[in-house]
């Protein structure tokens, strides 16, 4: 009753206008101060909140802007689907062409899925949030990693999905090389911030050249060389990766032989059977596990003179415990 008495209001007020002005008028569509008239109603179906819409991104914009095929209230019931290419043509071409875009015509993913609707916030405000809907187990491990808990105190230097997966629009599947989270590309991506030695040194992160250590490292050779080997996240996780002495860490000193074994099955066997294995699964915590012998980031071929289990050096490894 409402909608039919306020556009019966305007369609009134309209019969008073020269004719030539009233077909400008209908042809312009109504004024966004007409539209709220019904869609303020928040039990409304497409209820709009006016601040809501005022302080966001298009919030200068006219509902028709988006919002076409309307030349009169009240309008129809279906209208033409809101067209975000018309003006973001040149995003919706990129889109189109990745992970998320088109497939036989027909968007994976709306623009609104991320975006919202009439809360749109400039792209610099969203976090973690539009990838929640759909990628709900990932997401929440994020949210309990370091990454997460540093931007959660107010450190805008940690990682958002965008920084590791890629430009927003231009997504790709992992599986793809010219993702940044292509199995090769891994370390190169970690090392965008972790090679960074600005960012290392103010935001003291602890083993300051991590990236050019695996690079020199038996893994970080064998994936330049196109071969299967350990990246950053094979150790470190990919989504929940947690400080070295958080308990849940894969990288924490009792989970350390579980981490290695994921590609060292036989070899962790062996050690979990011996007395430095034994010892640890009792509660040893300071007996000697993988990275003790072998090293983290910088872990050499047992053949090469520089590794810590060569021939040569493997009694002064030893000796670190055993003086």
């Amino acid at each position: 009753m409402r909608r039919l008495v306020l556009a019966a209001t305007a369609l009134g007020l309209l019969a008073l206008v020269p004719a030539p002005a009233r077909a400008a008028a209908l042809a312009a569509g109504p004024t966004n101060e007409e539209c709220l008239g019904c869609h303020a109603d928040k039990g409304l179906r497409g209820g709009v909140d006016e601040a809501v819409l005022k302080a966001s991104v298009h919030g200068r914009l006219e509902c028709r802007a988006c919002h076409t095929g309307i030349a009169e209230v009240p309008h129809a019931e279906k209208l033409p689907p809101v067209a975000c290419q018309k003006c973001h043509a040149k995003t919706a071409g990129t889109f189109a062409a990745s992970v998320h875009g088109r497939t036989k015509g027909t968007p994976r993913v709306a623009c609104q899925n991320c975006h919202g609707t009439h809360a749109v916030a400039p792209a610099a405000k969203l976090g973690a949030e539009p990838c929640q809907a759909c990628h709900a187990p990932v997401t929440k491990a994020y949210l309990t990693s370091v990454h997460s808990q540093a931007l959660a105190r107010g450190i805008r230097d940690a990682s958002l999905c965008f920084d590791c997966h890629g430009e927003a629009h231009r997504l790709r599947r992992h599986t793809d090389p010219e993702s940044p989270t292509y199995r090769a590309r891994t370390a190169e991506t970690c090392g965008r911030c972790h090679a960074d030695r600005a960012l290392v040194e103010r935001r003291h992160i602890p083993i300051p050249q991590a990236y050019q250590l695996y690079q020199k490292s038996v893994h970080g050779r064998a994936v330049a060389a196109g071969k299967a080997a350990a990246t950053c996240n094979d150790c470190h996780e990919s989504h929940d990766l947690r400080r070295a002495n958080d308990p849940k860490s894969s990288i924490y000193r009792e989970n350390i032989p579980k981490t290695c074994g994921k590609c060292h099955t036989e070899e962790t066997r062996i050690y979990l059977e011996s007395i430095h294995g034994t010892a640890m699964v009792q509660g040893v915590t300071k007996s000697p596990v993988c990275t003790d012998c072998h090293g983290a980031h910088s872990i050499r071929a047992a053949r090469d003179p520089g590794s810590r289990v060569s021939v040569a050096a493997v009694s002064k490894t030893c000796a670190h415990c055993h003086e």
